[in-house]
């Protein structure tokens, strides 16, 4: 039997000049499987609507009729949606999204073609397929069909694609799964963001954050006034909040003339009725309607209005906190939380050549959660922010430091491109020059400005890193490597005596690679080690005559994920470093190994099962932390 195709007349899409209105009718088209979008130019079109279709010509866009599925369509228009954000916002450029948009296609193609067809309906359905994607494309780099570097560019857009048609997808339901690894010599430094737009951005987000969280905390009344770098601007209860001076003369669209942007006040039914031409009853009702908003804006502490500013005061923050952390955004996300926190000093840091920077390590709940490092100068803000999240959460609990929070009330995991969406809406609303800077520059940025201003460990605490991934990652001109002799190291390494533990003293320290019985008094074992233990570095912490080990599971878990971070290293790393850092340690760590294998008839059993789990992608909290910041910086893909 014959499928007969169809060839659709198109609805064309010109992505350059889509603007919001265009963009929102879109969304209620009748007929989304035409769509075809128009990017960099005319003569190149991409038809989006064929991913409706579970049967197609791929080349021709020639669809099956009778294969329209009226489930895709709605991903069709979330395809829609996820392209003319990270146009509109700037996220990406126009040449970065086509690219991107072929290879979604080209993912909907092999899900369709090889009985995957299910996999938009849920997220379970959607990590199979992507699996099994995941393994063709292996598979095609194995036999020389593809580059490395380009499969792993089509399996990163894959995983992308999950986030956008299944809103609340959680990253566990891909453990497991490796990344395919990209060339290193085809990866890019990461640019530093530009210190003038970085200062204004600053300088915007530290005022919002000031002047909304102390209004919010201390339940200020309405109307305001709010000092932003260049003006002072009334603060109102309504959906145009804010009116800064560029924007007073541009009140066409939504212009809510019932309010006074100038002096805080609600105009009089005259001007209002003057302004609408929609009678004097209906300016009556527009009038008392404002009053009414005023009033319950200041009754109530919680008032949707209040919330929307929260919701400011919240993206502004974020920008401040990963400016003064230097995280990356993957740790910034999943940052976990719990009302049991403390400061801990870090006396151990070394005194800058300069200037002075003071790090405080704040610790939720010990050991459970990740620990992160802020200045001193920050714990402020940082206080202050803690009490805008008590106050937005009102009693509820949520296991992650950050959140957004919309008008409505509704919590959720802040997104991806939380600081996109800041910078768009800011520039839209306070400021048009508001550039667009990521969390990677952040970090660039930082890392530059570390480098040049203190000593290589400043640099390191200021990254969470240690000292080799911040020269190399972040700072030009400081990769350097020597020639060390080794001679008779690893013969030292291996007869030493008293590594194996049997016990856990007082002056022990558990760390992320085994454990301390002095912390912060590190004595090298041998003069050729390949670099000097530092407290700071645990890296270097298999080269102290302190270091010890148990024998069992958790610290072989914790050498076998430390082995797996270090061997990628050494794929993406130059030959020098590789030979003279990454290719020893890996020996240390196989040594350490041997030796809990030695200690008694059990061990083999634990070790496996150390072993396997590193395999199946599950690493120790703290390696695994490690390898998603090296993931996220692009020092290893």
């Amino acid at each position: 039997m014959k499928i007969m195709t169809m060839v659709l007349t198109k609805t064309e899409i010109d992505l350059r000049n889509l603007n919001e209105a265009e963009f929102e009718r879109l969304l209620s088209h009748p007929n989304p499987e035409t769509f075809t979008l128009i990017l960099e130019s005319k003569r190149k079109r991409f038809f989006i609507g064929q991913i409706a279709y579970l049967a197609r010509k791929r080349e021709e866009d020639d669809v099956v009729e009778s294969s329209l599925s009226f489930t895709r369509r709605a991903i069709v228009f979330k395809f829609l949606d996820w392209v003319y954000h990270r146009a509109s916002t700037g996220d990406l450029a126009i040449t970065t999204i086509e690219g991107r948009v072929r290879k979604t296609l080209d993912f909907f193609h092999w899900c369709d073609a090889n009985n995957y067809q299910d996999f938009t309906q849920d997220a379970e359905l959607g990590s199979v397929a992507y699996r099994a994607y995941s393994d063709h494309l292996k598979e095609r780099v194995r036999l020389g069909e593809m580059h490395p570097t380009y499969a792993s560019e089509h399996q990163g857009i894959a995983e992308d694609c999950l986030y956008w048609i299944f809103p609340t997808f959680q990253p566990e339901s891909l453990q497991g799964i490796r990344r395919i690894q990209a060339s290193s010599a085809e990866r890019n430094a990461t640019p530093v963001s530009d210190e003038n737009d970085t200062a204004k951005n600053l300088a915007l987000s530290q005022a919002l954050f000031d002047g909304l969280t102390d209004f919010l905390i201390n339940n200020a009344p309405f109307p305001f006034q709010l000092s932003l770098p260049n003006e002072t601007c009334w603060v109102l209860p309504c959906q145009q909040w804010i009116r800064p001076a560029f924007r007073l003369n541009e009140r066409n669209y939504t212009p809510n003339w019932s309010w006074n942007y100038e002096t805080g006040q609600i105009n009089d039914i005259d001007f209002i009725e003057s302004k609408y031409q929609k009678g004097r009853s209906e300016a009556a009702k527009m009038y008392r309607r404002a009053q009414k908003n005023l009033q319950e804006a200041n009754s109530n502490p919680h008032h949707h209005t209040r919330l929307g500013l929260a919701a400011w005061a919240l993206k502004s923050f974020s920008f401040l906190f990963c400016n003064n952390v230097g995280g990356n955004r993957k740790s910034f996300l999943d940052q976990k939380w719990d009302i049991e926190w403390k400061y801990v000093e870090d006396d151990r840091l070394p005194q800058p050549q300069k200037k002075s920077i003071q790090f405080t390590t704040i610790k939720p709940r010990a050991s459970r959660y990740t620990s992160f490092k802020i200045t001193k100068t920050f714990i402020p803000q940082f206080e202050k922010f803690l009490k805008l999240r008590d106050f937005l959460l009102n009693g509820q609990e949520f296991e992650y430091l950050f959140f957004d929070y919309d008008q409505y009330g509704a919590i959720k995991k802040t997104s991806p491109h939380f600081l996109q969406t800041y910078f768009h809406l800011a520039r839209k609303l306070l400021d048009p020059t508001i550039a667009n800077i990521s969390t990677r520059a952040i970090r660039a940025s930082k890392g530059d400005w570390a480098q040049n201003n203190h000593r290589p460990e400043v640099a390191a605490e200021l990254l969470q890193n240690n000292i080799g991934t911040a020269q190399k990652s972040y700072a030009t001109g400081n990769e350097t490597s020597q020639s060390l002799e080794f001679s008779n190291f690893f013969e030292v390494l291996s007869s030493r005596t008293g590594l194996i533990a049997t016990d856990r003293p007082n002056n022990y320290t558990s760390l992320s690679n085994g454990g301390c019985n002095d912390f912060g008094k590190p004595k090298s074992i041998h003069p050729n080690a390949p670099t000097e233990p530092d407290c700071k570095n645990r890296g270097s912490c298999l080269w102290c005559e302190h270091f010890v080990l148990h024998a069992d599971e958790e610290d072989a878990h914790k050498l076998f994920s430390m082995r797996y971070v270090f061997e990628k290293l050494g794929e993406f790393t130059d030959s020098s470093t590789r030979k003279n850092m990454i290719e020893p340690t890996i020996e240390a760590i196989n040594i350490f190994i041997g030796k809990i294998n030695s200690s008694g008839p059990d061990a083999s059993i634990f070790l496996q099962r150390a072993e396997s789990r590193v395999d199946g992608g599950y690493l120790s909290d703290y390696w695994s932390g490690k390898l998603d910041l090296l993931l996220d910086i692009g020092v290893i893909q």
